[in-house]
């Protein structure tokens, strides 16, 4: 089952804005303990996307898909295809077939009607400036062809189009490119401008080609420049260049109905109202910068809020490549001080904890940084000071009334009460919702209030829910910036009944509130003597859930202690009462107890992962209501102390609050962790032939103190079994591998490593690996030179090479006759157990004598040579210019004539020419009577008159079919 999981985390760390390039953007969900949200400071992002090497079709209907296609680098956002009704897909083809780049590429095949089959990637790093490069091609499924009708959508922007099924929305769309494909292959582009769409004049594109699309936008709200090529181009506000194949097609063109000045991190492609599904469009090589030019300093966001309810540490670091070019720091007009509010140490900015501490003190007041830097350039940010409000959660301190109402201190909310009126709080049964304790008051004539105020409000729904009983009346309301707004007729609700009855209300806050809250209204309905209890209260942007407020209850006796079994910590609790069955638990950890805070603070603190030194981990429930559950947390860092606490979730998702022992420092849960001597490590693996460098490896220890690994090995002249030591230590590593050098690959070696943690413990030794010599020489095939091979123009050595392992570097080595020099012609080839191919011998390089040749071969520690070490292949070329009749199969003979022929004329017993040629560039002169044309040449006696340098010379020769 599903959980509704909604603990929010406050990462305890200081504020640090990062300006270094190579950039790692964060994403908002990390959140520092300071603020709501993370201002990241840098040069401008790149960011490149493709299709990677793997094929895959992707079209079953009404379906989606973030699996498909390879997922972009970190923070490049999140990449999805959705196949819609009408047919067509996704397909990832490799070779593409419309050769945009290397790799694979995507094709998307338009659906017969309007249910779109649409690409997308996400929330990729923003920009309010950007440029975008991709390539496409339109066509048909075989991209040479042409669609003769459909729809092809490019959109680029922000918002929930870029996640869902839906078409395009003119008010989430900067850039919006369509591409209609009509009669006769012709492709009508338009271009979104507001809420319509205009026809882009030229036909820059058209099916069966390939373009390199390119796009500089600009949603400021001021004019932007950019450089290309060696030229300067300028963009309005609002608009974009289209460039197609390195030609403006676009200049300033107007953008969707998408709101200036916001973010742009989203595009998608979609097709549509295809019959047939005729319409394709090929994509690869995508290129994004978040920016014009890539070196400005970028800012995202350019607004944070410093979190009211739990400041930490709120130092805010800005470094930067050059910070030491900083010329001055400035908060809302006013210079700060170098060494008392700010200083630079090689390329960090610091602005002090003080001065941060001491200028947020209530909601609504801000510091505005701007740093001027020496090149004329500036960075602005505005930090305002807010109160965190985590999504999905009951944003009411102390809803269900478990000591003191925790207001405001500027609604004056004391103890048990308002403006210092009666009330109590109960823990008689009949008055308790739930928890401990309810509410109770002797309501007055007119209205006392209990408030909550300081959050931050923005532009959505908001909710909120008060359980109340009694008789008077209620008057729950949302506090905004325009006032508050109650529920109800004339904004109360008269209670009289003895059961709890709940209060719903909600108000959609128009725009960014920065000291909302709630306002609950207690007062009498007619006389003394009345009495109202409240017994819980939700305030959030999610409305509360379905059995809200009847949570689990927190677990009870938590203990921990330490096991010698592994290097962690053993933890026992006692099942608590549940509404619901439990499901699961959340244990968290930290090498620090809640005597650094209140156990809400250290719990918020612990970060989302599984550390090494703090961290999180959910185990499933298995004991039921009363039942003793265990778990045991390993991979904890020995001899630390580590402090411990748990919540309960049930099976509909209701999470507990923390346990009773970890709501007191002297009684929460801890142990000291047992260092043990680690394991042996396994998984050592060497290759089977003895190499130089033999490459060892091993699987790493599960220890989290082991960071090192001790090696040993032992060599031997002849084979046997392994030695009985360990052999001789040969290396400290701290890696999972080693590369061992200086190897005789004639010897058998055995290799074995232990462990080493951080406190001088050794592992005892792992399993062995051996190696073997390679005895066994390459074996080398070679195909002999007929005379037909030595009368072609070219002449190729043809031989293969076979080994056990692999074959590394053959040729031969050719020498002209009779006192030519050695030459070693080599063959190019990868290595690998098989090897066939043929080396060219030059022809002009041959003796007088001739020449000779022998092939050689080596797979490392091993060579052989054809036809033997010392021994030579010897050919000579024919010299003379008399014929003589080979056979290329059985019944089909030729005639060569030698190399001093330089023409030769052939006619048959009654003079008619059956054959005349000359030479040339050719070393010899050769008749095939099968390819005589249309004479039919059959066997007989034929005369032939050869030109020589000495004059000519007549014989016949006999042809023998």
């Amino acid at each position: 089952m599903s959980r509704r999981y909604t603990d929010n985390t406050w990462i305890s760390s200081a504020l640090f804005f990062t300006l270094r390039a190579p950039l790692k953007l964060i994403s908002v969900s990390a959140l520092a303990a300071c603020i709501l949200l993370f201002g990241s400071l840098a040069k401008a992002s790149s960011w490149e996307y493709d299709f990677g090497t793997d094929t895959g079709t992707f079209v079953q209907e009404n379906t989606v898909s973030e699996d498909f296609l390879p997922q972009p680098q970190e923070n490049g956002g999140t990449a999805r295809v959705r196949v819609g009704t009408g047919g067509g897909g996704f397909y990832l083809e490799n070779p593409g077939i419309a050769g945009l780049g290397d790799g694979a590429e995507l094709r998307i095949k338009a659906p017969t009607g309007g249910s779109v089959n649409k690409f997308s990637i996400y929330e990729r790093f923003p920009g309010k400036t950007f440029y975008t490069k991709f390539k496409l091609k339109l066509g048909d499924s075989d991209g040479g062809g042409t669609a003769e009708d459909g729809r092809i959508i490019f959109m680029q922007g922000a918002g929930g189009r870029y996640s869902d099924n839906l078409v395009i929305a003119h008010d989430q769309t900067f850039t919006g490119l369509r591409w209609d494909f009509g009669g006769g292959g012709v492709i009508t582009t338009s271009h979104a401008s507001g809420g319509s769409w205009s026809e882009l004049g030229g036909d820059p594109f058209v099916q069966g080609s390939t373009f390199t699309v390119e796009i500089y936008g600009n949603n400021t709200l001021a004019e932007q420049g950019y450089s290309r090529n060696g030229s300067d181009y300028s963009l309005g506000a609002g608009t974009y260049d289209l460039w197609v194949n390195d030609t403006l097609v676009g200049d300033n063109l107007p953008k969707g109905e998408m709101e200036s000045d916001a973010f742009i991190d989203s595009f998608l492609f979609y097709g549509v109202n295809s019959s047939e599904n005729q319409a394709n469009i090929f994509l690869d090589d995508f290129e994004y910068t978040n920016a014009l030019d890539p070196d400005a300093p970028q800012l995202f966001p350019e607004l944070v809020y410093y979190n009211l309810d739990d400041p930490g540490d709120i130092t805010a670091n800005i470094i930067w490549n050059e910070a030491d070019s900083v010329v001055s720091v400035s908060d809302n007009g006013d210079t700060l001080n170098v060494g008392t509010d700010y200083e630079v140490v090689g390329d960090t900015l610091t602005i002090k904890n003080d001065y941060l501490d001491d200028t947020l003190k209530v909601a609504g007041s801000s510091v505005t940084l701007k740093v001027e830097f020496d090149e004329s350039s500036e960075l602005k940010l505005d930090i305002m000071a807010a109160a965190s409000l985590p999504s999905g959660e009951n944003w009411v301190e102390n809803w269900d009334f478990d000591g003191p109402w925790e207001g405001t201190a500027a609604s004056g909310n004391p103890e048990h009460w308002v403006w210092g009126k009666r009330g109590e709080r109960s823990t008689d049964t009949a008055k308790v919702l739930v928890g401990e304790a309810s509410f109770v008051h002797e309501p007055y004539l007119g209205y006392e209030y209990l408030e909550q105020t300081g959050k931050l409000l923005t532009n959505k729904e908001y909710h909120l829910a008060v359980y109340a009983k009694g008789t008077g009346m209620v008057r729950p309301g949302i506090i905004h910036s325009g006032g508050t707004s109650y529920v109800g007729p004339a904004g109360r609700l008269i209670i009289e009944d003895s059961d709890w009855e709940r209060v719903d209300f909600s108000y959609e806050s128009p725009g960014s509130i920065f000291d909302g809250g709630i306002s609950i209204g207690l007062q009498r309905k007619e006389a003394r003597g009345e009495e109202l209890v409240l017994g819980a209260v939700w305030f959030s942007d999610t409305p509360p859930p379905g059995d809200w407020p009847s949570p689990p209850q927190p677990v009870d006796d938590l203990a921990a202690s330490s096991t010698d079994s592994v290097q962690g910590a053993a933890l026992e609790w006692t099942v608590p009462f549940t509404p619901h069955p439990p499901d699961s638990y959340e244990l968290r950890y930290a090498t620090y107890s809640v005597a650094v805070s209140t156990y809400s603070d250290w719990w918020d603190s612990i970060p989302e992962s599984e550390g090494l030194y703090e961290g999180r981990r959910i185990i499933e429930a298995t004991e039921p209501e009363g039942g003793t559950e265990s778990h045991i947390i390993d991979g904890l860092y020995p001899n630390l102390t580590y402090w411990f606490a748990v919540k309960v979730f049930d099976e509909e998702g209701y999470s507990s609050e923390i346990d009773y022992n970890a709501r007191n420092e002297a009684s929460q849960a801890s142990a000291e962790i047992i260092n043990l001597a680690p394991l042996p490590p396994t998984g050592l693996t060497v290759p089977e032939i003895t190499l130089d460098p033999v490459e060892v490896k091993w699987d790493p220890n599960e220890e989290v103190d082991v960071s090192r690994y001790l090696l040993y090995r032992a060599e031997r002249d002849e084979a046997g079994p392994v030695p009985s030591v360990e052999g001789v230590f040969i290396a400290t590593v701290s890696a999972t591998s080693y590369n061992d050098t200086g190897i005789d690959t004639s010897k058998y070696y055995t290799y074995w490593v232990r462990a080493l943690d951080d406190f001088g413990l050794k592992s005892p030794l792992s399993a062995p690996a051996q190696t073997s010599p390679d005895l066994d020489p390459p074996v080398i095939g070679h195909t002999p030179l007929t005379d037909r091979a030595l009368g072609r123009d070219r002449i190729f050595v043809e031989f293969s090479v076979s080994d056990n392992r692999e074959v590394y570097e053959a040729g031969i080595i050719f020498q002209a006759l009779p006192d030519g020099a050695e030459t070693d012609i080599p063959f190019s080839f990868t290595p690998s157990d098989y090897v066939e191919g043929e080396v060219e011998i030059d022809k002009s390089s041959i003796g007088p004598g001739g020449f000779r040749y022998r092939i050689y071969a080596s797979d490392g520690p091993n060579l052989s040579f054809y036809p033997g070490e010392d021994e030579w292949i010897t050919l000579q070329l024919r010299a003379d210019a008399d014929p003589e009749q080979r056979f290329v199969t059985p019944s089909n003979p030729e005639v060569v004539f030698g190399t001093d022929a330089e023409s030769v004329l052939i006619t048959d017993t009654r003079g008619n020419e059956v054959f005349k040629a000359s030479r040339g560039g050719s070393d010899f002169i050769v008749w095939n009577p099968a390819e005589n044309g249309s004479i039919a040449i059959e066997s007989g006696l034929y005369i032939y008159r050869v030109k020589t340098q000495n004059g000519y010379s007549y014989g016949t020769v006999v042809i023998v079919k």
